[in-house]
């Protein structure tokens, strides 16, 4: 091989080497920028998955603050009717005997006493229905059975009114006595275990209380 060949071998060689090394660094640099591109996706994408883990907290969260809400309204609105209900029945209870054992007072005003605690009985079941919907907890059970017993006492006041003209009003009075003062220990007894239900529900996990929250 003379000097020309050698020189154009030589030129091929130090061009083929070139390029091989430029194939080499643009390979090397497209695996840099997969590399590069694969770490911003996942980068991104664990953005994402933290931003949608928030997210979806801060509904869990809400979600959990209106179901407190909800259920620790509705109990206090049984509560709140079960009272009135309650007080409208020792008004009957101080009102009846005076009219019908001393002679005092009016006839009429026993009425109304007894038109108003129908309504407040009529109230107190609505605010059950809400109770009903809202919670499954005892406490719907023994709402149950206090709004029961209100009706009932309804009904032996009744009984007690009218026993007067037939003859012995004593058996329904009995009754009528007995049950208010069930009546009155049953719904401490409720308002004692719903306000414990309630914060035991604050205490794992519900919201924390408001200003002005007992």
């Amino acid at each position: 091989m003379d000097q020309g060949e050698a020189a154009v071998w030589a030129a091929g060689i130090g061009v083929g080497a070139t390029l091989v090394m430029a194939l080499a660094a643009l390979h090397t640099g497209r695996r840099a920028n997969k590399a590069a591109l694969d770490a911003a996706r996942e980068a991104g994408r664990a953005q994402v998955e933290a931003a949608l883990a928030g997210v979806r907290l801060q509904l869990d969260g809400h979600r959990e603050d209106a179901l407190w809400q909800a259920r620790r309204d509705a109990y206090a609105q049984f509560l709140n009717g079960i009272e009135n209900v309650r007080m409208a029945l020792v008004h009957l209870a101080v009102a009846g005997p005076r009219y019908f054992e001393e002679g005092l007072g009016r006839g009429s005003a026993v009425g109304e006493g007894l038109t108003h605690a129908r309504e407040q009985y009529q109230n107190l079941l609505l605010r059950h229905s809400a109770l009903r919907l809202s919670a499954d907890d005892p406490e719907v059970t023994d709402a149950e059975r206090l709004s029961r017993l209100a009706g009932r006492l309804l009904e032996d006041f009744d009984d007690y009114a009218g026993a007067f003209p037939a003859g012995d009003p004593t058996p329904a009075w009995r009754r009528f006595d007995e049950g208010l003062h069930e009546l009155r220990d049953g719904v401490e007894e409720w308002a004692l275990d719903a306000r414990r239900r309630v914060q035991a529900q604050r205490g794992a996990g519900a919201p924390p209380p408001r200003p002005g929250d007992d």
